[in-house]
């Protein structure tokens, strides 16, 4: 099985470690008794690496592959996804790349900025042998079986061939998402017009047109672990391990003396993470850190204080990209102020920006931390 991650490079390999900290990551890995044993497939930029940055990935295990001329073929023929930006673009096409480099090997997918808690190849023993995108989510898909590429490729096809059309039949296909997204780990989506890979896997995992395993085998499996894609809402999919207790013991996190599998350290957590970094460990407050994906729901002064860690930033010259972020919590501190009661943010009292389950509603989740 091989362990995949997808990228492009804009301008150098050096200046991309700070946003995605693709050798610090490797670093981890060693550090945690990995072999590192990951293929980096650049679909664009391949001749912007530095040979300095080329060798010292290829020193701690990685393997560089080169996918601009795949790449470049697909770009052409899918030139209606060009609507989406090259971030987006980028994303729905880097399956189509898999498929044409990895043939029908299986594969484990990893999104450039996840960082490891448990080591690739224990994750790929634990969660190899079965094929689904965890909670609807792009950033890990483990694809043992081939023909989730072949269907994601066959459901690409229809949806490039009239975007309007597929999405408008898509949006009145939702009926009974909330059932997926428990059952199933379909994701959600809020737009009309599907715009990223995440809304499309959601909704061929929701309508069973690509192949996505029990969650509950998946989990019945692996009683050792706690698996979620974005850590803002970790609970959503483990309600019943609440109340939570969150440790790190020897570099590895756990909740609950459950190991967490990887941290997802996409943007809006890595926002956050900014925000709790001057209210926690420079301000002091003993305050909850909200959430900016909620702000709807929280008070004027609540949104004037988390705002103004922005002129905060600047006027102390703070430097808080994803590696600095992820230097701080993972080198020189953990997550020990963060996921606590009272600190952590508080859940929405309205559903209106965010889907309501079929499971028991919370207004507050900081009650399923342990004081």
């Amino acid at each position: 099985m091989e362990n995949v991650t997808v990228g492009w490079i804009e301008t150098s390999g050096w200046k991309s470690e700070r946003n995605v900290p693709t050798l610090w990551i490797g670093k981890r890995n060693i550090d945690l008794r990995s072999k590192n044993q990951i293929d980096v497939v650049f679909l664009e930029g391949y001749e912007k690496l530095e040979p300095d940055y080329k060798e010292s990935l290829e020193q701690i295990g990685y393997t560089i592959v080169d996918g601009s001329l795949v790449y470049r073929k697909y770009a052409k023929e899918y030139s209606c996804l060009n609507r989406f930006g090259i971030y987006e673009k980028n994303c729905f096409l880097r399956w189509l790349v898999l498929q044409d480099i990895y043939s029908d090997s299986p594969i484990i997918h990893y999104d450039g900025d996840i960082i490891f808690n448990e080591t690739p190849e224990n994750l790929e023993k634990k969660l190899g042998k079965f094929t689904f995108a965890l909670q609807g989510c792009p950033a890990f898909v483990s694809i043992r079986d081939p023909s989730w590429l072949e269907d994601y490729k066959k459901n690409l096809d229809f949806f490039c061939s009239n975007v309007e059309k597929y999405s408008s039949q898509a949006w009145k296909e939702r009926n009974g998402w909330e059932k997926s997204y428990k059952e199933k780990w379909a994701g959600y989506r809020t737009r009309k017009i599907i715009a990223s890979d995440q809304d499309f896997l959601s909704h061929l995992i929701h309508t069973d047109r690509i192949l996505q395993n029990n969650p509950l085998d998946i989990k019945a499996n692996n009683p050792d672990l706690i698996l979620f894609s974005n850590p803002l809402y970790f609970f959503t999919h483990n309600l019943n391990l609440a109340p939570f207790s969150y440790i790190r013991y020897h570099s590895i996190d756990f909740f609950n003396d459950r190991k967490v599998a990887f941290w997802h350290m996409q943007g809006a957590f890595v926002a956050y993470l900014r925000v709790a970094f001057i209210i926690k460990y420079l301000l002091k407050l003993p305050i909850k850190v909200t959430n900016s994906l909620e702000w709807e729901n929280i008070t004027t002064i609540q949104h004037i204080f988390n705002m103004s860690h922005y002129k905060m930033r600047s006027s102390l010259h703070l430097v808080l990209d994803r590696l600095s972020i992820c230097k701080f919590f993972f080198e020189r501190c953990d997550f020990s102020k963060i996921f606590k009661n009272g600190s952590f943010w508080t859940y929405p009292s309205s559903s209106d920006d965010f889907p309501t389950f079929d499971f028991p509603y919370y207004e507050d989740y900081s009650k399923f931390f342990r004081k």
